[in-house]
């Protein structure tokens, strides 16, 4: 009988593997020699341990548990395993490396004279200049995503799409010729959202940024109602958009209901684009005045500004730009922080710019 189970034993060391010679043999597994060995989950144990399949062994290692609060793994993930002084009793699978997701900082500008559209760091530093022309003041518009890329609306039918260094990657007509963009922004989900007429209402499409088509309408308005200017989102995906029918601004989920409105009058200047900075959402009554209402829409302030300084308006890096003359009356942009204290402005060298986009979350 002692025979049987010496031979029992033997047969089963030689299935597990002692895990210091998986490591000493297996180099291509091998991340920090001795130390981290690479491994494959076989079975998730319910309880934040796994068995893993390590290197070469003939079996998998039962009952590892994580380092990670929040485990997101499952069968067939590649995973790294600590093993302290490789002792396998003291094994634990690391959290996951994930890449570091960098935001490109930036903003655009429509500038009236040259017929030109002007991308620039946050430092107002010009990167690249696109001259193909087709803007005007309405019947255009642009936004940014977090990759630095560019979206434009033209002649109220085309959408553009345009790489970090102003190549052209994408155009899509709109889908039907009774239909036209109002405006467009891009939100924190990372779709593109036009706000459009239909020849039934109106609609926020939502948008895939890689070739521009609609996934789907997030907000269907009936008929009888005009709206116009600009779009903006906040973080949780609420839309703003202006009610020039009621002289409304109507905030939106992205679900399509109707959260809130306030009266404000006409807006003079509603293309100039509005923006959530802060814990504000901010519309241009007139070149030198700002409406900003809390999201809840409860109530607004007036913003007075210099003379002609808000023909344009977006937020980008938490910061408003807005980009009309200066008290030169030379075209420039002017940047505010959150809080409307005055950050910078620089001259633009030509004549002002009448939109403006950028990346907001």
């Amino acid at each position: 009988m002692k025979k049987i189970l010496f031979i029992i034993l033997i047969g089963v060391l030689i299935m597990l593997k002692p895990i210091n010679a998986i490591i000493k043999d297996s180099l291509g597994n091998i991340i920090h020699r001795g130390s981290v060995v690479t491994g494959v989950i076989t079975v998730d144990r319910g309880d934040g341990s796994y068995d893993v399949l390590i290197s070469e062994a003939e079996e998998a290692y039962p009952h590892i548990f994580t380092l990670s609060d929040t485990p997101d793994l499952a069968v067939g993930d590649k995973v790294r395993i600590l093993c302290e002084d490789g002792c396998k009793e003291r094994l634990i699978i690391l959290p996951p490396i994930t890449a570091a997701v960098t935001t490109i900082r930036r903003y655009a500008l429509i500038i009236a004279s040259p017929n030109e559209l002007k991308v620039f760091d946050m430092d107002s530093v010009a990167l690249y200049t696109l001259t193909t022309g087709g803007w005007a003041y309405s019947g255009c518009d642009i936004t940014m995503d977090s990759n630095g890329n560019s979206y434009t609306e033209t002649n109220w039918d085309t959408l553009k799409k345009y790489d970090s260094s102003g190549t052209l990657l994408v155009t899509l007509g709109i889908e039907d010729g009774s239909n036209w963009f109002e405006s467009l922004n891009i939100g924190s989900d990372g779709y593109l959202y036009t706000l459009e007429g239909r020849a039934t209402g109106y609609a926020i499409a939502k948008r895939n940024t890689t070739d521009l088509t609609i996934v789907e309408d997030a907000v269907s308005i009936p008929g009888g109602i005009i709206y116009s200017g600009g779009i903006c989102l906040d973080s949780s995906g609420n839309f703003y958009i202006y009610n020039d029918y009621a002289n409304k601004l109507e905030k939106w989920s992205s679900a399509g209901i109707k959260l809130a409105e306030l009266d404000i009058g006409n807006l003079s200047n509603e293309y100039a684009g509005f923006g959530v900075c802060g814990s504000n959402v901010y519309v241009v009554k007139g070149t030198s005045k700002i409406y900003y209402a809390p999201l809840s829409l409860a109530s607004y302030s007036e913003w007075n500004l210099p003379s002609g300084e808000a023909y344009a308006l977006t937020v980008a890096d938490g910061k408003l730009i807005l980009s009309g003359w200066d008290g030169d009356g030379d075209g420039a942009t002017t940047i505010y922080d959150s809080d409307r204290n005055l950050v910078s402005q620089v001259k633009l060298g030509a004549g002002y710019a009448y939109k403006a986009g950028g990346y907001n979350f």
